[in-house]
């Protein structure tokens, strides 16, 4: 004896490809929320180093150190926090003006990627009141 079967519906499996849908929106959607977490965090540690730099710089400054020192010591710190120095800038170096050493750095936002996070840091010295 032969049993019956129901039909096929012409709508099965669907619940299957809106299951997939789904499943790679949500991953597009977390693998977006990680990039911009990313960068937050480049950006961060990218001020980070420049802020270290500029202060480690007019420590230098404040030494009487020549724009060469100044610039190969926040370059130190610089690359202490894995990032890359593009200007080392000294301004001001008279009595009458405050003197202070601008660092501008990049990081990579992650490895393999050409983005790059940018921060400038600047610090010196306060001119004196007469």
């Amino acid at each position: 004896m032969r049993t019956q079967t129901a039909p096929r519906s012409p709508e099965r499996g669907s619940a299957t490809v809106l299951a997939a849908g789904v499943l790679g929106a949500l991953a597009t959607l977390f693998l977006a929320a990680a990039l911009v977490g990313a960068v937050a965090v480049a950006r961060n540690q990218a001020q980070t180093a420049a802020d270290l730099a500029a202060v480690a710089g007019a420590q230098e400054l404040m030494a009487g150190r020549s724009e060469a020192e100044v610039c190969s010591r926040a370059a130190r710190f610089v690359v202490a926090n894995d990032a890359r120095m593009h200007r080392c800038q000294i301004a001001g170096r008279s009595r009458a003006s405050a003197a202070t050493v601008l660092i501008e750095v990049g990081r990579p936002v992650l490895a393999g990627t050409p983005w790059v996070a940018t921060a400038s840091g600047r610090a010196g010295l306060v001119p004196r009141q007469p």
